[in-house]
């Protein structure tokens, strides 16, 4: 099926938003700890095709494969990096909290910039 390249723009806009949430809200899910250090796994295409195929579900739209397929490409990947970057500072801030509760004040230069 041939799908207007409006279409595509927008739903890819609405599946980063999408995705954005899922990685704020599951961030927990996608890092764990091999030998001490810190391994962060987005799993990107499966989160990707299960976003999909929720907005599919909820529009009724029976192609989401063939949907999917075009919609990756027109999907702003700087997403994944953000999500990284978020499950990182996440880490941190949990590390540092149980450092020390009584200090931990849970800013970061980041904050300020």
């Amino acid at each position: 099926m041939k799908w207007a390249p409006d279409f595509i723009n927008q739903l890819a806009v609405i599946v980063g938003c999408r995705l954005e949430n899922h990685y704020d809200n599951n961030w927990e899910n996608h890092c764990e700890d091999h030998d001490g250090a810190l391994v962060v796994d987005l799993n990107e295409e499966d989160v990707f095709y299960n976003v999909m195929a929720e907005i599919a579900a909820d529009h009724e739209i029976e192609d989401f494969e063939g949907l999917a397929e075009v919609v990756w490409p027109a999907l702003d990947q700087s997403v994944f990096e953000a999500a990284k970057e978020h499950i990182m500072d996440a880490v941190n801030d949990r590390i540092e909290y149980h450092k020390g509760p009584m200090t931990y004040y849970g800013l970061s230069q980041r904050d300020f910039i």
